[in-house]
C-alpha cells in the first residue's frame, strides 16, 4: 500500500499544485498532519479523495481555522494495512531532538507517529517503529519542498521515501546539501 503523507500545505483556498494532485492520485491512502490554513483547502483534499475512493485521514494544525477544528481531531489513532498510526500536528518543537516524540509514540501506543509543524522532513526509526514529518510542500524550513511516501506490506513498513516537490526553495537548503555532499566526499576519501 502506498501512503502519501503531507503536512503544512498552508493553502488559502482550493489551490493545489499539479505535483501534489498527481501524487495523491498515485497513492492508496492520504494522511495530512494539519495546517491546511483554510476550510476550502481541506475541502479540496477531501473532495478529491472521495471522488477517487482514496481513504483520507487528517488532523487540524495551529494555523487552521475554527471551522476545521470543529470537524477534525487534534490527534488521531487509526490502523491501515495492519499498522497502527498516530497522527498529530505538533509533536514537539525541536528540529533535531526526538525524545518527546518517542514518548508520544509510546503514549499513543502506535507503530508510526506522523506529525507536522516543523516544516522540515524527518524520518526517525528504531527497530520497527517510526517517527515521520513530511516537511512542507509550500513553506519548507531549511529544506526542499517535500512530502513522504510510505509503502507498507503485510502489516510492516516496507519503505519511507522523501519526495521533493518543485524547485529548491532557499539558498540555506542548497548550502546544507553542499555541506552534506562535502562531508560524504571527505568520508569516502578517508576510507
Amino acid at each position: 500500500m502506498k501512503v502519501l503523507i503531507i503536512s503544512d500545505t498552508h493553502y488559502k483556498n482550493e489551490e493545489m499544485e499539479q505535483s501534489i494532485y498527481d501524487l495523491i492520485l498515485n497513492s492508496d491512502f492520504l494522511i495530512h498532519a494539519g495546517d491546511f490554513s483554510s476550510k476550502k483547502a481541506y475541502d479540496s483534499f477531501k473532495i478529491l479523495c472521495d471522488e477517487k475512493n482514496i481513504p483520507f485521514k487528517a488532523v487540524y494544525g495551529n494555523n487552521d481555522p475554527d471551522s476545521l477544528r470543529e470537524i477534525l481531531p487534534e490527534r488521531d489513532v487509526f490502523e491501515t494495512d495492519g499498522i497502527k498510526i498516530g497522527l498529530i500536528h505538533i509533536a514537539g518543537r525541536s528540529l533535531n531532538e526526538n525524545t518527546a516524540r518517542w514518548y508520544l509514540l509510546r503514549e499513543m501506543e502506535v507503530d508510526v507517529l506522523i506529525h507536522g509543524h516543523i516544516h522540515t522532513p524527518m524520518v526517525d526509526r528504531y527497530e520497527d517503529k517510526y517517527i515521520i514529518c513530511p516537511g512542507s510542500p509550500t513553506r519548507p524550513r531549511l529544506s526542499d519542498k517535500s512530502v513522504i511516501m510510505m509503502e507498507t506490506e503485510g502489516g510492516k513498513v516496507k519503505s519511507v521515501e522523501q519526495i521533493k516537490v518543485g524547485d529548491s526553495m532557499c539558498s540555506s537548503a542548497m548550502f546544507k546539501k553542499y555541506l552534506e555532499e562535502k562531508e560524504m566526499r571527505r568520508e569516502k576519501n578517508e576510507k
